[in-house]
């Protein structure tokens, strides 16, 4: 009952507030990881802006296949690239 005072805008089923939430965490989580495993920040912050799109983009009924590979899609492709 509480999140429904703070999620208010709905994009395709996900709040606007809860992908920013999500961003967050996933930067500060891929950046500690990267720092960590002495990986490039880059890949943090690609996957950082590849999740919100992806969620936005893609409507495959699981997400927990779909979002974890594409993100390593997009870290191969960072890293192969810069």
């Amino acid at each position: 009952a509480i999140f429904k005072l703070f999620a208010r805008v709905r994009i395709r089923g996900t709040t606007l507030e809860g992908t920013a939430a999500g961003t967050i965490a996933v930067y500060f989580t891929g950046s500690y990881l990267c720092s960590l495993l002495g990986l490039d920040k880059n890949i943090a912050v690609s996957s950082t802006a590849a999740v919100p799109l992806i969620e936005l983009i893609v409507s495959w009924p699981d997400k927990n296949f779909s979002l974890p590979f594409l993100i390593a899609v997009v870290a191969q492709f960072v890293k192969n690239s810069f």
